[in-house]
């Protein structure tokens, strides 16, 4: 099989447009590979963005337990202060009481109504 002066013809008339299909898809190759990185830096600022979130979650997590730590201290604080407050209240509000028992009461039997 030997080339024929009409093949080379063709041959040279499509050269061409071969050349621009190729240079099209080296180009496409190109723009693939520069969106997929934008992607890659995208998926990777993401990423950083939801560590630094949980991490600012979390110290509020601890700046909000320390806050409920405080708050129970001071309501303990307050709620021991109001029972001896109470205390004081009974002890002063109720005068105390002697019990006089009768040493005879339940011996004796009253029979005459």
């Amino acid at each position: 099989m030997a080339l024929h002066p009409i093949d080379l013809q063709t041959l040279y008339t499509q050269l061409e447009n071969v050349s621009k299909g190729v240079a099209f898809q080296q180009h496409g190759l190109q723009l693939r590979e520069a969106v997929q990185q934008e992607n890659y830096g995208k998926q990777l600022t993401e990423k950083e963005k939801a560590v630094k979130e949980a991490a600012q979650e979390q110290s509020e997590t601890v700046r909000v337990k320390d806050q409920n730590k405080r708050n129970q201290n001071a309501e303990s604080s307050a709620q021991k202060e109001k029972k001896q407050n109470d205390e004081e209240q009974d002890n002063v509000t109720e005068p105390k009481t002697v019990d006089i028992k009768d040493p005879r009461l339940g011996t004796l039997i009253d029979i005459q109504g």
